[in-house]
């Protein structure tokens, strides 16, 4: 792997957690603010990995990258689940909040993570 495409892919996670966060946490109380931010944090860290694992394997056998791409798009999924599901009681009285602001999370991460990885294997190509 390219120590150029990591440092890429880490300073684009830290652009988007920034984009996703800052506008939210100068708009909302005190509460939603440690939703946003947990929710956030989560994804970028789980984000990074993945990414490179995906990154990885596609480069390592590139007629299988669309089922790399999916199936590791699906180990996040089951893993953010499991999050939402260990967190949300902690949440219970923004709920509602939570939940929102968890999916406006996974998207964006998810959106941002396979547009990188395609953009890469296009160079690659």
């Amino acid at each position: 792997m390219s120590k150029k495409y990591n440092l890429q892919y880490l300073l684009f996670t830290i652009v988007v957690l920034i984009a996703v966060v800052l506008p939210l946490y100068l708009l909302l109380y005190h509460a939603h603010k440690n939703i946003i931010l947990l929710n956030s944090i989560f994804f970028a860290i789980i984000t990074y990995p993945i990414g490179l694992i995906t990154q990885h394997f596609a480069v390592k056998s590139p007629g299988q990258t669309p089922t790399i791409i999916i199936g590791m798009t699906f180990l996040k999924m089951i893993v953010s689940v499991v999050f939402f599901l260990l967190i949300y009681k902690h949440f219970s009285e923004f709920l509602y909040f939570f939940t929102a602001s968890f999916f406006v999370s996974y998207l964006i991460f998810t959106t941002f993570e396979v547009t990188f990885i395609v953009r890469f294997l296009n160079k690659k190509q």
